[in-house]
């Protein structure tokens, strides 16, 4: 089986073949001339072990957050394993809503959006002092619809002073959120720019 040489995205910590110019995950441009592959470790002989071994990508992988009500003989109370979607319909926070979709609330050039995204959908919103919350539960700020992402995953909450960027906190989520290759455990800052991932949902501070 032939291999391909690969590199991981500074950013948002995705795995990628060498010869990309742009993460497909957090759209991070790699600069002229530093998309070098890894240099190939010395052969070894192949065996049925390593060569087994070898055909397996070491990925994350994403448990089911909580096992499906069916398994235990309950009706499904949810839908939609597979189907990451932003839902804002039913976001816990009105004022959120009612500003990210205002054009009466124009932010200023100054103030920190978080912009969410899914292969589906997008949003910008507000940070407020309280912070957003991220998770699977119809009483979050934003609502991600995947049985990986845990009730109440993430809070997002402004940078403090002399920072800039916005502050991510653990909620104690099963599959926990990546920042730069990282597992986000406890609260880390994510700067301007940069991205991190929530079972597939992407999130980046940004300018308004």
């Amino acid at each position: 089986m032939k291999e391909y040489a690969t590199k991981v995205c500074p950013r948002c910590g995705e795995e990628l073949f060498a010869d990309m110019h742009v993460c497909y995950g957090c759209l991070y441009e790699f600069p002229p001339g530093r998309d070098v592959p890894a240099p190939a470790s010395p052969a070894v002989p192949k065996t049925e072990e390593t060569a087994s071994a070898a055909e397996e990508p070491l990925l994350p992988e994403l448990v089911e957050d909580e096992p499906f009500l069916w398994d235990v003989g309950l009706p499904p109370a949810e839908i939609g394993w597979e189907d990451d979607t932003l839902d804002l319909s039913g976001v816990g926070n009105k004022a959120i809503a009612t500003a990210a979709s205002s054009p009466d609330t124009q932010p200023s050039s100054r103030e920190v959006l978080c912009w969410v995204r899914t292969p589906s959908m997008e949003v910008r919103l507000p940070i407020p002092n309280e912070g957003l919350v991220i998770g699977r539960d119809q009483t979050c700020d934003v609502v991600l619809r995947s049985r990986a992402v845990s009730r109440s995953h993430v809070r997002i909450l402004p940078a403090q002073d002399g920072e800039e960027g916005m502050r991510v906190i653990d909620l104690g989520a099963t599959n926990p959120a990546i920042f730069s290759g990282r597992e986000v455990r406890g609260e880390v800052l994510v700067p301007l720019g940069w991205t991190v991932s929530i079972c597939g949902a992407f999130a980046t501070p940004m300018r308004a």
